[in-house]
């Protein structure tokens, strides 16, 4: 047994410390200094991991039993994961590289197989992901096929999510009756649906993303709603009832549709006055880019906006209302 700080150097940046012990076996055999069999498993059972959240704070995850295994035969090589977080929940991991030899190299022809399980009963490993997501009362279900190549594969499943809260700090929001669902099919499209309430309203989704594992991309997404909380913050509270749909390629992002805001109260604070450098002050190569710029997808929107009864401005001594 060795304590899992002995692999610290693999662990990524988010872990701050682990407390638990790993085991490992590993069988090997040889015929004609060709390896023909090759099997290793890693075991750790009842430990803790402690992570770092953006904002300082810290969040501790039980686990019952982390398990990865790797075996090689005559039929290719093949690898297991699985993870028993107690009671949050279960993640199974299985994948083949058909026919593969483990010294040989891999290239994009090379036939695979897998599936992908995770079955969470709550949500409290999504901040770890999402550092703006809070406070998540909810579950998550999702399964996956893989088959296919390296070079051309296809992932076949479903992923749901249901929460009856998520909070989002910086929004000042709390999002309830949250259900969100993913379809895959065997050409690689995504179709996706959703609906979360805010405030007094709701809003909801649909849409599709065609072959996401391709080169191009074409992706569309339809949203609507009602009086939507969209953030309530000291500065900045306000309600919408949209509806837009975008449309996305691999040059441009279109979106139409109108918007309403029913209601918003926007507090526009005076920051302090900057102070301009001294005419003494030379700035060397200012227009000269300190890297090439990279690709953007370029925006095109005609949006409609409409304004309720109910929205105000206030800042710098004035207000104004419509």
């Amino acid at each position: 047994d060795l304590p899992v700080e002995t692999f610290e150097t693999y662990f990524p940046p988010q872990i701050i410390s682990v407390q638990g012990l790993v085991r490992g076996t590993a069988n090997f055999r040889f015929q004609e200094d060709v390896i023909k069999v090759f099997d290793a498993n890693l075991v750790s059972e009842k430990g803790i991991v402690e992570f770092g959240l953006p904002a300082g704070e810290k969040q501790k995850l039980n686990y019952q039993q982390l398990e990865a295994s790797i075996t090689h035969n005559n039929k290719g090589i093949s690898v297991v994961s699985k993870v028993d977080l107690r009671e949050t929940g279960k993640v199974d991991i299985q994948g083949t590289l058909k026919n593969k030899h483990i010294l040989s190299e891999i290239d994009g022809s090379q036939l695979i197989e897998g599936r992908v399980v995770v079955d969470l009963k709550n949500l409290t490993v999504l901040p770890l992901m999402f550092p703006d997501i809070q406070y998540i009362d909810g579950h998550k279900y999702s399964e996956y096929i893989i088959s296919g190549s390296i070079g051309n594969p296809a992932i076949v499943g479903r992923s749901d999510i249901a929460a009856k809260s998520i909070t989002l700090p910086r929004l000042g929001i709390e999002l309830k009756d949250v259900k969100a669902a993913a379809r895959t099919d065997k050409n690689n499209n995504i179709k996706v649906t959703g609906e979360a309430s805010s405030g007094v309203g709701r809003i909801v989704f649909r849409g599709e993303m065609l072959n996401y594992l391709g080169a191009d991309l074409l992706a569309k997404l339809y949203i609507e709603g009602n009086n939507f909380l969209a953030t309530k913050t000291p500065e900045f509270e306000m309600e919408i009832s949209p509806k837009v749909t975008t449309l996305v390629n691999n040059d441009v992002m279109r979106m139409e549709g109108e918007i309403t805001i029913p209601r918003a109260k926007i507090q526009m604070i005076q920051s302090a006055s900057m102070v301009s450098p001294s005419t003494d002050v030379v700035i060397v190569d200012a227009d000269l880019p300190t890297e090439k710029a990279s690709k953007r997808l370029a925006l095109d929107a005609e949006l409609k906006i409409n304004l309720g009864n109910e929205v105000s401005i206030e800042g710098f001594g004035a207000v104004s209302y419509t």
